[in-house]
């Protein structure tokens, strides 16, 4: 394909360009500000450009942009008669937000009467194409994500940069060198390295300065970054106790995997000597030093200078700096050429390998700065903002949607004292629990570097089986993760839930009162006072000693004063995993008592009998844990009830009579 563009995407562009992106008084053919069955001036003037999709096609053959608006359009469903009709591209559509004409959005003319306000197409996001400008990255010529600002002569804010076709460009380069000198320079003490951990520095780190990689063992603080990656199963070359002395001489980069090679290029870009790699710098078959360094998790990542995130990266084989272009763009002349629009950072870290790793949580909730590799761009994630390698820029402070957006409001929270108690780590738990660790018995030595920043930042708390002594009562209403819509008025289970399946691990990793005895996505989502509280813990114990962030399997129990009654749980057979528990009133001869909503946490289509203790005093919500009693006495729990059931006073009475208090050991 030529780079010479058809007459009709010429004048298009060179006409924007001659307008300096702004609206004119007057237009010639084949502008048009007639649009049929559209009165209301949302979409602004437009541009006719071909008359039918099939003569697109045919110009996409040798335009360059035609094959990229092709590109575009060709994700609209062609049965819903979104590509009927001539083909109109609208600069100053309202959707586009403050009009600056530097992006446009493509829209067949069939399509446009249906489409409010420039929104959606039914369900059909709108497909915009951005006129980018070549110029290096500065805080000042950055916009917001949602808008573009008033546009200057010039390329100023408003019109989005352009993306090299590969992150291993000079001009990628560049940007990350000046975000991180940004970062360095002008924030505050929020993004300084190490502020919220003791210094620590790593057992070992990669030495980039000599001719060779070697390993080292530092005396003294030194910059350096750290990698965050996926493994992807057994990573080629980690160091060993057979080759960690020879590592300390040489080691030659064509004996290591592409990610981290791609890590030790761009670390020597950023002009940073040293480089921290989890399978390079801990010995992966010394169970002393991995669980030494595992230790200094929290103190490794937020003391790097900056963590370099693998974030489109399956393997650590798959490659960071990948050759394959990451975007289409079309040039127009030396300032500016054509991209398609891309998705937002949540919505890319949503979508990326990396966020489905339990390691990678912690790794990027610690580091102070990230340098993310993504699909399409590179983004810069420090606790001022996060900015774009197209130009836009978000401080932080707003409010995202979705499990990746929630997190970078958790990456923010988790340094602050605590103004809503202990729900900050609830909600840690509960995106750390939708995610995959290659090794079950990781489960909590994976947390243990966010658990050490989270007791730091809050002054206090006793850390026990990944929950906090000081919140215990709060931390054991925790549940399957149910699908619901966050709005809705009943935030508990309904027999209509579907629940996320849990399941036991291999072996026994901590007592059955912790989510992280189980593996499987688990949600807090009852947070209460604790005037409502209808237990007491008399009594801790565990089998190490507290604060153990490390420990992979914790023993312990709770010696709980509670209200206890025995019931039948049975499942409810037009519930796809909620079943009811079953109470014996009276003389025996009326009706049993029902409660629903119950979902076990194992083996929900079986019935049996059940013990059950009273969490929460019942009002609007009856919280009550669901226990089994073992052969020594003690209880193990088996699952949670989440009643909204209206109760007559009378019944309500008389089932609360059928529950004793008692102590109990809860294992």
């Amino acid at each position: 394909m030529s780079d010479q563009l058809c007459y009709l995407c010429l004048r298009f562009t060179t006409d924007l360009i001659q307008f300096d992106f702004r609206r004119q008084e007057r237009y010639d053919h084949p502008w048009t500000t007639e649009h049929d069955g559209v009165v209301d001036g949302s979409w602004g003037p437009g541009f006719h450009h071909h008359e039918t999709l099939d003569a697109l096609t045919t110009s996409s053959t040798f335009c360059p942009l035609c094959s990229l608006i092709l590109d575009v359009v060709a994700t609209l469903p062609p049965q819903a008669g979104f590509t009927t009709g001539w083909l109109g591209l609208y600069p100053w559509a309202s959707r586009l937000g403050e009009q600056t004409g530097t992006s446009f959005i493509t829209v067949f003319s069939a399509s446009v009467r249906y489409t409010y306000w420039g929104g959606f197409l039914g369900k059909i996001p709108p497909q915009v194409l951005n006129i980018c400008s070549q110029r290096p990255w500065t805080r000042e010529r950055c916009f917001p994500p949602h808008s573009r600002q008033s546009h200057l002569t010039g390329g100023a804010p408003g019109m989005f940069r352009h993306i090299p076709s590969t992150a291993d460009d000079p001009a990628a380069f560049d940007t990350a060198r000046a975000w991180l000198q940004e970062c360095i320079d002008n924030h505050g003490a929020e993004c300084k390295r190490g502020s919220f951990v003791p210094p620590i520095l790593p057992g070992m780190l990669l030495d980039l300065g000599t001719h060779t990689p070697r390993l080292c063992s530092p005396s003294t603080s030194l910059s350096y970054t750290a990698l965050t990656h996926c493994w992807g199963g057994e990573v080629p070359s980690r160091t060993l106790l057979e080759n960690v002395d020879a590592r300390r001489q040489a080691i030659h980069s064509a004996e290591l995997p592409v990610n981290f090679r791609d890590a030790i290029r761009i670390t020597q870009k950023l002009g940073i000597r040293y480089l921290w790699i989890d399978a390079l710098c801990i010995i992966q078959d010394d169970d002393d030093d991995w669980r030494a360094e595992a230790a200094k998790m929290a103190a490794i990542y937020s003391g790097a200078t900056v963590v370099l995130s693998a974030m489109d990266s399956e393997s650590s084989t798959a490659g960071i700096l990948k050759p394959e272009g990451r975007i289409s763009s079309v040039r127009l002349d030396e300032k500016h050429t054509v991209q398609r629009n891309l998705p937002l950072f949540h919505q890319n870290v949503a979508s990326s390998p990396l966020n489905r790793r339990g390691w990678c949580m912690q790794e990027r909730l610690l580091g102070p700065a990230i340098l993310h590799y993504g699909k399409h761009q590179l983004f810069w994630e420090c606790r001022a903002y996060h900015a774009y390698e197209d130009g836009r820029l978000s401080p932080h402070g707003g409010t995202l949607d979705g499990d990746a957006g929630r997190f970078i409001t958790l990456r923010q929270n988790i340094l602050l004292p605590p103004t809503e108690g202990w729900k900050v780590w609830y909600r840690l738990i509960e995106e750390y629990s939708s995610r995959a660790l290659t090794r079950p018995s990781d489960k909590l030595p994976a947390l243990a570097g966010a658990a050490a920043i989270f007791h730091k930042a809050h002054g206090r708390g006793t850390y026990i089986a990944g929950l906090w002594k000081e919140d215990i009562v709060q931390g054991l209403i925790w549940g399957a993760h149910y699908h619901h819509f966050p709005s809705r008025k009943v935030p508990g289970y309904l027999l209509s839930d579907a629940c996320a399946e849990l399941t036991k691990p291999p072996t026994r990793r901590a007592p059955s009162w912790s989510w992280a005895s189980v593996d499987g996505h688990v949600i807090f989502g009852w947070t209460t006072h604790p005037s409502f509280y209808d237990l007491e813990v008399l009594h801790v114990e565990m089998s190490v000693g507290l604060d153990d962030y490390v420990e992979p399997a914790p023993a312990g129990s709770l010696v709980l004063r509670a209200k206890v009654a025995e019931a039948l749980y049975v499942p409810v057979d037009d519930s796809p995993d909620g079943g009811a528990l079953l109470f014996e009133v009276g003389d025996g001869g009326s009706e049993p008592t029902r409660l629903t909503t119950c979902v076990m946490d194992f083996d929900r289509r079986t019935t049996r009998a059940c013990w059950v203790a009273s969490i929460i005093l019942p009002s609007s919500i009856w919280a009550l844990l669901v226990l089994s009693k073992r052969t020594d006495g003690c209880f193990g729990r088996i699952g949670l009830c989440i009643s909204w059931d209206p109760m007559s006073t009378d019944k309500h009475s008389v089932l609360r009579q059928r529950f004793v208090a008692q102590d109990i050991a809860l294992r």
